[in-house]
């Protein structure tokens, strides 16, 4: 997927999301997969959240996930739901720890 994109610095693993391209559930697991160059495939939310929050197969260690076209989510919408649950719960782990997660929201891209 094109709009997903990699960027890699000394110290930050940085990736985006677009979330206008969410297209279902399955296409929400499919987009933090590829962001986060998943290694395996993941068919459910709890196997997502443990990936996420261990991360181990990326080199740097600490994180910044750029979520694009917030303006165009509906956020009453179950997926939508569903992917500011797996937010919250990332925010959330990763405060605890040494490591940084950051999360910035953008608008249009």
């Amino acid at each position: 997927m094109q709009y997903i994109e990699k960027i890699n610095d000394e110290d930050y693993f940085v990736t985006e999301i677009n979330v206008s391209k969410f297209k279902g559930y399955r296409n929400l697991i499919e987009e933090f997969s590829l962001a986060f160059s998943i290694p395996s495939v993941i068919s459910n939310l709890h196997a997502l959240d443990e990936y996420l929050c261990g991360l181990e197969w990326i080199e740097q260690k600490n994180y910044k996930l750029i979520i694009k076209n917030m303006n165009k989510v509906e956020k009453n919408k179950n997926d939508y739901k569903q992917f500011f649950s797996i937010i919250e719960g990332l925010e959330n782990h990763w405060k605890t720890k040494e490591n940084d997660f950051i999360v910035e929201y953008v608008g249009n891209s």
